[in-house]
């Protein structure tokens, strides 16, 4: 079970990400609104911009919203990417909720405690701590927490952009490293919308 939900969470890594060329000269750590989002959490540096050979790109990682043939949202991943100098990572996060054969309502807010119900709604979340090495990551899900946590994304499906805050908390699976909180409020993010 908890090898089918690591595998859930990490696909949409494999399969999204905007990317928006930006000048070369830009030292600015927090992106503009305009071509990424507005991102803002605790104790986390976020730097979307990648630089190779003098050149900068910043890296808007698309979230991915999933619905149901009748259009109703059944999942929700948001995803970061944070960079060091140069191309080294510092961290790696994604978050979400999987409705399980629920619906998700946009705008409600999901607070999830305890064990989960059948069909009920779980969040996900995935945080790699790269440290800026690229050689050793620390890697915390909640999945020991069985999907609980806080979540509110708001879909703007007209500009394909996702809004939300999120209050997760991620366990290291080998239980060597202490828990972390991630409290987190982003807005104006690029979405996918895939149909299943």
């Amino acid at each position: 079970m908890k090898k089918l939900f690591f595998l859930l969470l990490i696909i949409p890594f494999i399969f999204s990400s905007c990317k928006k060329d930006e000048d070369e000269n830009s030292s600015s750590l927090a992106p503009p609104s305009s071509s990424c989002c507005i991102f803002s959490a605790s104790g986390l540096n976020y730097n979307p911009t990648i630089s190779v050979s003098g050149i900068s790109e910043t890296i808007c990682d698309g979230s991915i919203v999933y619905t149901n043939s009748n259009n109703d949202i059944t999942k929700i991943v948001v995803q970061f990417h944070s960079f060091c100098t140069g191309t080294d990572k510092d961290w790696v996060m994604a978050a979400g909720i999987d409705g399980q054969g629920s619906i998700i309502v946009s705008g409600t807010t999901y607070n999830i405690t305890g064990t989960p119900n059948l069909n009920s709604p779980i969040t996900t979340f995935l945080f790699q701590d790269y440290n800026c090495t690229q050689t050793e990551i620390d890697t915390y899900t909640n999945t020991s927490s069985l999907g609980n946590g806080t979540v509110n994304f708001v879909v703007d499906f007209s500009n394909s952009e996702i809004s939300g805050t999120f209050t997760l908390t991620g366990t290291d699976p080998q239980g060597v490293l202490p828990p972390i909180t991630v409290v987190c409020t982003f807005s104006n993010m690029p979405i996918q919308v895939m149909s299943i």
